[in-house]
Order: structure tokens, then sequence, then C-alpha cells
């Protein structure tokens, strides 16, 4: 028991540690999440009209025969956590968490703004905030712990100075799977809560 307490307190002040010293880098992709948002108000029809195509194509391709219940759950599952892993992976380039916050941003707007044309602002809500909130408030801190690896990589000292990088980086690896779990749960929401909720069950 104690050993569990130490290591939730151990993760309490990691990322205690992390905001307090790294949070404009959080805010900063908060930033792009909201512009990415209101982006949506600037592009034309045509173009909406062609990404909502787009996403309803990869969808029918995608989407379990029948896509609901356990089938549905580990397809979102598993999409989530490829957006994560490719989110970690081309962080590389300093540059690409933030496009994927301001894509994720316009995506969520344009799609938000389509169901509007057939349901109410209240439907659509409960068709996104249950699952939506977690599993956002995952992706922004993936996509920040992804931008910490790579930058502790290549500035040892001007990122989490104090900590090693073999330390910080088995901190992360420890977050990402905390993570990895907390979109399961999402995923829970999305395929059970959500319908509910939103009477589309």
């Amino acid at each position: 028991m104690n050993n569990f307490k130490e290591f939730w307190r151990g993760l309490g002040l990691f990322w205690k540690e992390i905001f307090s010293k790294h949070k404009i880098l959080f805010l900063s992709l908060c930033t792009f999440f909201v512009l990415g948002i209101l982006s949506a108000f600037l592009i034309d029809e045509n173009s909406k009209n062609e990404l909502i195509k787009i996403i309803v194509e990869k969808l029918e391709q995608e989407l379990p025969a029948d896509a609901q219940g356990w089938p549905l759950f580990f397809y979102i599952w598993k999409n989530n956590i490829q957006v994560l892993l490719i989110t970690f992976a081309f962080s590389f380039l300093l540059f690409i968490p933030f496009l994927i916050e301001f894509f994720n941003g316009l995506i969520i707007s344009v799609v938000v703004a389509f169901s509007l044309t057939s349901i109410t602002w209240g439907k659509a809500m409960l068709m996104i905030l249950p699952h939506g909130i977690f599993e956002l408030s995952f992706f922004f801190l993936g996509a920040f712990l992804a931008m910490l690896f790579w930058l502790k990589l290549y500035f040892p000292k001007k990122f989490l100075p104090e900590l090693s990088r073999n330390q910080t980086f088995k901190k992360i690896f420890i977050n990402f799977a905390i993570i990895i779990i907390g979109l399961g749960v999402s995923a829970l929401i999305e395929t059970w809560l959500t319908p509910f909720l939103a009477g589309v069950n």
C-alpha cells in the first residue's frame, strides 16, 4: 500500500514540476487547439463539406460492421492510441504537436457545425462532452509529454535539468501508459454512456 501511495505521489510531483516550469508549452498547445476551432469560421462551405466527406469515408472504411458494443470500443481505443503514438513519434519535429492540436480543433468545430444542421445544441453537446472532456485532456497531456521527451533529448540542461535523461524518459513512459489507459476509459464512455445520454442507442 505504501509503495502504491509513493508511486502516485511521485507522479503528482512530476506533473507539478513540469507544469510549474513549462506551463507555457502546455498553454501554447491549448491555444493552437482554440485557433483550430476558430478557423472553422474562416473556411468556406465547400472546404467544410470536403472535410466532412473525408471523415465519413474514413469511418465507413474502418468502422466494424456491427459498430456498437465491444467492437466499437476497441475501434475507438485503437484509433486514439494511434493518434497518441503518431503525435509522439513525429514530435521530434517540434511543430507537429501544435499542428495536430490545431487540426483537432478544426475537425471538432466543423463536425459540431455540421451536426447542428440536424440536431440541437444540447444534443450535440451530449454527444461530445461526456467522453470528449477526458479524451481531449489525455491528448493534450500526451502531446505535452511528447514535446518534453524530445526537448529533453535536444536540450537536457534546459528542460527538467534536475532529472537525468533516463529518469525523465522513464517518468514520461509511465505517464504515457496511464494516458493510454485513460483513453480506454474515455472510449468506454463514448461507446456506452455518451449514446445513452444523447439518446442515440
